[in-house]
């Protein structure tokens, strides 16, 4: 007898997951899906990227063509004479050189100084006045105020510093395991003494020392396989340190990202998330997709309760370049990708705010665009469903008919153990019906578009078979 069914094929709520098997999946889960916003339970636009425009619709190219740019910094000063903070971007460029772009009003001006590989660099109030400390693995530490840059004699090789309770502590070139720390308020003094500055040396399992970061009231130091705790107050006889949690794979240090309520990281196993009450596994969604890759160069940032982590995955076979985008406040995910992020940074000022991405081989810088695209060019978007008999092993299956609420121009592919067909299809956001009959006892559906402004909603499918 021949039976014919009618089911929804997938309410696209559940996201892209490699928890469990792809033939275990169900079918509200994509086995890969990406540039695709699924968080209402339809397929729409994910976010693009835009050429970032400043003060009076300017765009910030550093300083041409020639010279990409390759890491970014925030330098927020307060200006004395007009009364009010200057905004400032600190541009490291392909020729090895520190250009700064006012926000205010002018053109990218070189600082004529240079550093081999991207420097670390933080804000500093110092003599009651802000600067920004720029510290290469060998250059040593400049001090820049806005106007001028000057070397600091006799300052170690910074690999990573940071602020914390008026000292400054930082990791340095060749000793992985010691943190030094400074006097209080004077960050140039390292001279050892209970009155000035002084080391901790961090020799155990959990490796050399790779990021630190102020937070929740203490100084966090993420570690090449765990992450320890300092209490550092203002009398160094009384720091203290716990250690909170050891990994059996390695801690990628730029994906460190503070936010609202905790710190997010990414390890080998995948992600995690550090609050006052520890260490907790998250998004565990994406682990078979991330612990395949090499993600050393990994990084993140937080702007307005949303984290964009750049990171490898492996998508579909490949090894891919993405953008996790997690909203920390809506509690929901998806993956982004068409672009070789190279650095990022949220851009907090007095006169604009936004994140900003730099893009491998380009000059401009980049903001969100709520537009799926980068650069108006549309961005590939991907759902691809798990595998699935329907509950029927064993039995040969015809999918006759596919309906769905389309907007836009779709691809939308079935696959079997043995074919693999393709529909086109263009809808105006009204329901559309797709008649396919491929036959197989195992099905893949893949949704695929690379227009703007895309909608794809309640597919469902007709199938028959004989009992």
């Amino acid at each position: 007898m021949l039976k014919t069914k009618r089911q929804v094929l997938s309410d696209f709520r559940g996201g892209m997951t490699g928890e469990v098997s792809d033939k275990l999946l169900p079918l509200s889960y994509a086995s890969v899906s990406y540039n695709f916003d699924c968080s209402d339970g339809t397929l729409k636009d994910g976010t693009g990227l835009k050429i970032a425009k400043f003060t009076d619709n300017a765009v910030c190219s550093f300083p041409s063509s020639l010279f990409a740019v390759t890491g970014l910094y925030f330098f927020k000063k307060f200006d004395a004479t007009l009364g009010k903070y200057k905004d400032e971007i600190l541009a490291y460029c392909s020729d090895k050189k520190i250009y700064s772009y006012s926000l205010n009003n002018s053109s990218p001006v070189c600082l004529n100084v240079s550093f081999s590989e991207k420097p670390c660099g933080i804000k500093y109030k110092y003599d009651d006045k802000d600067v920004f400390l720029l510290s290469g693995k060998t250059e040593g530490l400049y001090v820049y105020d806005g106007t001028t840059i000057k070397k600091i004699d006799d300052a170690p090789n910074i690999k990573d510093m940071c602020i914390h309770n008026e000292r400054l502590f930082v990791t340095t070139q060749g000793e992985g395991t010691k943190l030094l720390f400074s006097e209080d308020f004077n960050p140039f003094n390292f001279s050892y003494s209970l009155t000035e500055g002084g080391y901790i040396d961090f020799q155990d399992y959990r490796g050399a020392l790779q990021k630190i970061v102020s937070s929740m009231g203490y100084l966090y130091v993420f570690r090449s396989f765990g992450i320890s705790r300092l209490s550092a107050f203002y009398d160094q006889k009384q720091f203290s340190v716990d250690h909170l949690f050891s990994s059996t794979g390695k801690i990628y240090p730029e994906s460190v990202t503070p936010c609202a309520d905790g710190i997010i990281f990414l390890a080998k196993e995948g992600l995690y998330k550090l609050t006052q009450s520890g260490v907790s596994k998250i998004l565990s969604r994406y682990d078979a997709f991330l612990s395949p890759c090499d993600n050393d160069d990994a990084k993140g940032i937080y702007y307005n309760g949303k984290v964009y982590l750049k990171c490898k995955m492996l998508l579909d076979g490949k090894i891919e370049n993405v953008i996790i985008n997690y909203s920390i406040t809506e509690s929901n995910t998806y993956c982004s990708k068409g672009a070789d992020i190279t650095d990022l940074l949220a851009l907090n000022g007095e006169s604009l705010s936004m994140p900003i991405f730099v893009i491998k081989n380009r000059a401009e810088l980049y903001t969100v665009s709520e537009i799926g695209a980068v650069d108006l060019s549309p961005l590939k978007k991907v759902w691809i469903t798990p595998e699935t008999d329907f509950g029927l092993p064993c039995i040969i299956k015809t999918v006759k008919k596919i309906e769905a609420i389309i907007k836009g121009s779709v691809t939308v592919v079935i696959e079997t153990e043995n074919v693999k067909r393709k529909f086109e299809v263009k809808g105006n956001g009204k329901p559309v019906a797709i008649n396919t009959c491929v036959k197989g006892n195992e099905f893949k559906f893949s949704f695929i578009n690379q227009t703007m402004n895309c909608l794809i909603a309640k597919p469902v499918i007709t199938y028959c078979y004989f009992d």
